[in-house]
């Protein structure tokens, strides 16, 4: 078998039909690209597999979950939220188009889709991508007895202070950052606004704010359980200015 090119863009096809995966494999490699498939909307061999994807190519019917659950399940996951996706359907395509938009799908395609213009697409996308990602700062995460991962910024909605290490909180849960909060608040600055000695914030997550009966003031965020951050007494002028509320 010969060598895998690392230099070549990943993409990952999401897609049952063998037939038509094959024909993808070969249109794709011929174009330059390394190409994987997974052949059903399994939930966990998607993590793994987008995680080392550049772009993931999503059938919509699948057996398993479908690929409306799986750009849903992509966007959620810090590691795979903003990994391009562009997304395939043989049916009538505005109503799924537009659902798979707001999901956060990249671009929207008909099956079978024309080949001149599928490869036109994908290098779009992936150049967007490529842009975006310039401004897009990562933060690693999981060192202590674990395997480290790059976290998107974007993703992480608050960071609490633990002793000499923080946890940074993202809509799929806790993650070990074994940076001091300083350090997050200072490689994180424009990301992150820093609201107490012992927490920052990330305002694309915040939906509103509260005092008290104690006259402390709180910011709710947009996470799956209730939430909500102080702020403390010194930081509340440039908090509330911060954040325009």
């Amino acid at each position: 078998m010969p060598a895998t090119d690392d230099t070549r863009p990943r993409i990952l096809l999401v897609e049952d039909d063998a037939l038509f995966a094959k024909g993808m494999r070969s249109l794709l490699a011929n174009a330059g690209y390394e190409v994987q498939i997974l052949a059903s909307g399994n939930e966990s061999a998607l993590i793994g597999l987008a995680h080392n994807a550049d772009l993931v190519i999503l059938d919509l019917m699948l057996p398993g979950k479908d690929g409306f659950e799986l750009l849903e399940l992509l966007r959620a996951t810090p590691e795979t939220a903003h990994t391009p996706a562009i997304m395939l359907t043989a049916h009538d395509p505005m109503p799924y188009r537009l659902r798979g938009l707001a999901l956060g799908a990249d671009d929207f395609m008909i099956k079978p889709p024309n080949p001149q213009e599928l490869l036109l697409r994908i290098r779009s996308v992936l150049r967007r991508a490529q842009d975006a990602s310039h401004d897009a700062p990562r933060i690693s995460v999981g060192k202590l007895g674990g395997t480290e991962t790059l976290l998107d910024a974007r993703s992480i909605a608050y960071v609490e202070a633990a002793h000499n290490y923080c946890f940074a909180y993202t809509r799929t849960g806790r993650h070990l950052m074994t940076d001091s909060i300083s350090s997050v608040a200072e490689k994180l600055q424009g990301v992150l606004v820093r609201t107490h000695r012992c927490y920052l914030v990330n305002p694309a997550f915040v939906t509103g704010s509260h005092w008290t009966g104690r006259s402390e003031y709180f910011l709710e965020l947009d996470l799956d359980e209730p939430t909500s951050v102080p702020v403390s007494r010194q930081r509340r002028e440039e908090v509330r200015l911060a954040l325009g509320l």
